[in-house]
Order: C-alpha cells, then sequence, then structure tokens
C-alpha cells in the first residue's frame, strides 16, 4: 500500500504562500480539512486580489464534497455564486439539479454545464430531466475535454443533439480503437457539422490521424479501398508517415513511383525534406520531377486529340514549394535544370515560371543572368519576364530598353503595343518623347503610337 500523505501547512502558512505556490499546496491540505478549515481559508482568500481561477475552483470543489448547500450559502448573492453550483454539480448529479431548481433557477447553467463536464453518463441517461433551458450548457460541459473515458458515446451523442463534429474527442476516438473511429466516419457520411457552422471533412482528418497512430491499419484500409479520392488521400498520408520515419524508404519509393501525379507529390516531399541536409539530393529529385513532367509546375493533365487538346489542372503547391527554395539557393542551376527539359513538352512554360520566381526574389540577378544568354530561344523567354517583371512595376523606360534588346528576329514588335499602351495610361508624354526618340523606323513610330490611350 501507498503511504498516506498529509500537509504539514496550516491556516496561516498557507495564507502565507506567493501564488504560484499555493495550489499544490492548498491541494493536498484540503484532503483531510474539515467544512470549518474550507469556510475560514475562503473567508481569506475572497479578499485576494487577482484571486485564480483554479484556486476559486480547488475551494468550492472541496467545500461541496463535504457540505454544498454551506458552500452556496457562502457565496450567495455574489459574483462567486456561480463557482458554487457548478462545483455541487460535480458532486451531486440529481441532487444539484433539484437544488438550483428549488432554490435559484437562475444558476441553472451553472449546474448543467458541471453536469456535462463531470458526469456526461448521467447527462445522456437523464438528458429528458435537464430543463431544455439549460441542455445547451450541459452539451457545452460535455464538450470542454478530449480525453474522455467513453468518446464513440460522447461523439456520437453531441452530434445527434445538435452541438455538432468534436475534433479533439475524434482524436481520442481514434487513439482509442480506430476500427470504431472509422465505421462512424462511414455511418457520418465523411462530412459533419460543426459547432461554429458548416462542415468538417471527417474522412481527411481520420486518414492523417490513423497514419501517425495506426499505420498498419490504414495500411490495410488502403488496399481493400477502391481507386479514387478517399485511397489517394490514405496513400499520401502513408507516405508522409514513411518520409518521418524512415527517409530513404520514402526517397526510394518515391523514385520507384510510375503515376505521375503522385510521383511528383512524392518526390517534391522528399525534396524539401533533404533542403538543409542535402541539396544536391533536393535538385536530383527536382531534375527527376521535370523528367516525369516538364510542366510539373503548372499541374496540369493534357488531352491531345485530332486537331487540338484540352487541359486541366489545380496545381502543384509541393513542387512549386520545393522549386522555390532551390531557386532560394541556387537560380541560375533551377533555371538551367528547365531548361534541360524537352521544349516541345512544356519548356516554356516552366521556364516562365521558374525564371518569375527568380525576378520576384532577385530583378537585378536575373537580369544579369538574361543579358549572358547567347541562345536566342533563351534570351527571348528570359526578356519576356524582364518586361512582365518592370511593367508590373510601373518601370516602363527600362521595360522598352528590355524589349529593344530582342533582335527583329526574336519578335521584339510584339511587345511594344501593349507596352506602349500601359505606358501612356501611367505617363503618356514619357511614352511619346520616348518613342519620339526612339529611332525606331517611321512606319514602326506610327504604328506604336496609334497604341497609345486617347487623350482625355
Amino acid at each position: 500500500m501507498l503511504p498516506s500523505v498529509h500537509s504539514d501547512d496550516d491556516l496561516e502558512s498557507l495564507k502565507a504562500l506567493p501564488p504560484e505556490d499555493l495550489y499544490a499546496r492548498l491541494a493536498l491540505w484540503m484532503v483531510d480539512a474539515s467544512q470549518e478549515d474550507i469556510a475560514a481559508f475562503w473567508q481569506h482568500y475572497k479578499t485576494v486580489d487577482n484571486r485564480a481561477n483554479e484556486i476559486n475552483d480547488l475551494i468550492f470543489i472541496n467545500w461541496s464534497r463535504i457540505d454544498p448547500q454551506a458552500a452556496v450559502d457562502a457565496a450567495k448573492g455574489t459574483p462567486d455564486e456561480h463557482y458554487t453550483w457548478w462545483a455541487w454539480a460535480c458532486h451531486d448529479p440529481a441532487g444539484s439539479l433539484a437544488a438550483v431548481m428549488a432554490q435559484n433557477p437562475g444558476r441553472l447553467n451553472n449546474v448543467t454545464w458541471g453536469l456535462g463536464e463531470f458526469h456526461p453518463d448521467w447527462v445522456r441517461e437523464h438528458w429528458d430531466e435537464i430543463p431544455s433551458e439549460g441542455q445547451n450548457n450541459a452539451l457545452q460541459g460535455m464538450a470542454k475535454w478530449d480525453d474522455v473515458g467513453n468518446p464513440l458515446d460522447i461523439l456520437t451523442f453531441l452530434q445527434d443533439k445538435g452541438y455538432g463534429f468534436h475534433p479533439g474527442i475524434f482524436k481520442v476516438l481514434i487513439g482509442k480503437d480506430p476500427w470504431a473511429a472509422y465505421e462512424w466516419i462511414q455511418e457520418s457520411g465523411g462530412k459533419v457539422s460543426t459547432p461554429w457552422g458548416g462542415s468538417q471533412d471527417t474522412l481527411g482528418s481520420f486518414v492523417n490521424l490513423v497514419a501517425e497512430q495506426h499505420p498498419e491499419m490504414l495500411e490495410k484500409l488502403a488496399a481493400q479501398t477502391p481507386s479514387g479520392e478517399l485511397k489517394w488521400k490514405m496513400e499520401a498520408a502513408l507516405f508522409a508517415n514513411l518520409l518521418k520515419t524512415d527517409p530513404e524508404a520514402a526517397k526510394e519509393q518515391a523514385l520507384a513511383n510510375t503515376a505521375p501525379k503522385v510521383a511528383i507529390d512524392q518526390l517534391s516531399a522528399v525534396g524539401i525534406s533533404l533542403l538543409s541536409s542535402d541539396p544536391d539530393q533536393a535538385f536530383a529529385m527536382a531534375e527527376r520531377i521535370f523528367s516525369l513532367d516538364p510542366d510539373a509546375l503548372s499541374g496540369m493533365t493534357t488531352i491531345h486529340y485530332g486537331g487540338g487538346g484540352s487541359g486541366w489542372g489545380s496545381g502543384a503547391p509541393e513542387a512549386n514549394r520545393l522549386i522555390a527554395s532551390l531557386v532560394s539557393r541556387d537560380p541560375a542551376r533551377t533555371l538551367e535544370m528547365v531548361m534541360g527539359t524537352d521544349p516541345s513538352s512544356g519548356h516554356r512554360s516552366s521556364f516562365q515560371q521558374v525564371a518569375n520566381i527568380w525576378a520576384q526574389q532577385d530583378l537585378d540577378g536575373y537580369a544579369d543572368w538574361v543579358g549572358r544568354q547567347d541562345d536566342p530561344s533563351t534570351h527571348t523567354q528570359g526578356v519576356n519576364v524582364m518586361v512582365s517583371r518592370l511593367t508590373e512595376s510601373g518601370r516602363f523606360d527600362d521595360a522598352v530598353e528590355w524589349a529593344m534588346s530582342l533582335k527583329e528576329s526574336e519578335n521584339r514588335y510584339n511587345y511594344l503595343p501593349n507596352l506602349i499602351h500601359q505606358w501612356g495610361r501611367s505617363d503618356r508624354q514619357a511614352a511619346v518623347e520616348w518613342l519620339e526618340n526612339s529611332g525606331l523606323p517611321e512606319d514602326q513610330i506610327t504604328r506604336l503610337q496609334s497604341s497609345l490611350p486617347a487623350q482625355p
């Protein structure tokens, strides 16, 4: 048997304690304190400035254990009365409910909150005995704590009575009985209402939590789940957990994956995890991504058919995050890696996206790189990004100089009409003066003058 522990404090020593030491010492003292002892301490503590709620709770929980009516009488008519009714409910569900209805129905909400917090099973069994005006507070009290003893029953009761989904209790249920949690999700249809309105994807929450706590179960579920969104979520969660627990195995799985979209997501995650520890390997993951899909950053799927094609996509956020990080580390290496892809398979799109990231991070550094490119196609694409970034920044004089750096064979006149129009909207006189001094052929100047917005 454990030895008995008794407090060495008395009323005076407790009064002298600093606030940070009071709770533990007071709790031990109250194990043996009488109703008179607790009443005496309350007479002192209620005069203390900046009282702590947890001390008020401790006092009235213990006082109500011995004599709840005396505790209520001691605080009757004061701002502290709510503690007493809540604490009475902790020890005597039926008695506290009867007493509050007989003595002070205005404190019903305090009692029903305490019933839900301390006796959720009693609330479920006696729900119809709780006055309707106190039922919502009973649900609020029931939802206060996550780690309840019977999470499935509480979760279901809260949902049935209109409180909504409780993610904390749901997480506890997954930890205790993941199969029961899965069956509950199936019965609820995968989406449930929330206390603050709207709905929550319980399937997504379930998959992520089970991947961490019971990966072996999720593997079984994924194996028997037909292809579709749920199976994809399960496999993605399993991979994320594998990346945490066995990075090398995750890397091998990503490299071996033959489904391009899934492989790109996995390779991106591996690359991001390697950015600090092994940047060369992070670049290798990016190279693998572009070898699978040169247009990977757009996340587009294209269907080609006779005479045309169509595409759709929702982006590839993880791939974009990886590439943005690689640009920050070595922008030239990243862009030249993209240039190594097949130009006919999306080189132009990926080049523009990576170049834009670089230009956003370091426009001067990007401009220096573009100025050193001899290949006409690369130079043209590089200038295109420069002109766009400078135009967006209102630096029209610099933008037209970059456009003029293109050779006629690089279609520099494709840029000038829109550029002159945008400049004219911002500063018409400056645009007119540039045209007059541009040295362009007269027919070109005349054509570009027509691009200027009409004078107000």
